[in-house]
């Protein structure tokens, strides 16, 4: 169960295993269907949510790495390790996408930007 604030989704509060693992199947896919490799490295800059976690599990799922980023990072040091992480795809959170947009842009990401709390808008 999320706490208040912790989901995107009414319907995230609580979710069964069932739930997590079929909305993490749906990640996974997406992900394939963009052609990723397995073993590729999946940049995540988001606030911790439900859907946060569903997220890593499914890049899991793909048989990819998660690359999560503090957001809570300077922009230079965000920018720092966007550039560096070597990821070729990017989950962001919408509130976070004004500052992220340069740098993931810059690092040449396919990105997917992320409804508040982390749920996917575009692809999933």
């Amino acid at each position: 169960m999320g706490r208040d604030g912790a989901y995107a989704y009414p319907e995230h509060r609580r979710l069964t295993y069932r739930d997590v693992d079929e909305l993490a199947n749906r990640v996974a896919n997406a992900l394939a269907a963009q052609g990723l490799s397995e073993g590729e490295r999946v940049l995540l800059l988001c606030e911790n949510s439900v859907e946060a976690l569903v997220t890593k599990l499914g890049i899991a799922k793909a048989g990819l790495v998660c690359a999560p980023v503090n957001p809570s990072f300077a922009p230079d040091v965000g920018s720092y390790l966007i550039e560096h992480v070597e990821a070729r795809f990017a989950f962001v959170d919408a509130e976070l996408w004004p500052v992220a947009e340069g740098p993931v842009t810059a690092a040449g990401l396919t990105p997917i930007v992320l409804r508040s709390a982390g749920t996917c808008r575009r692809a999933c």
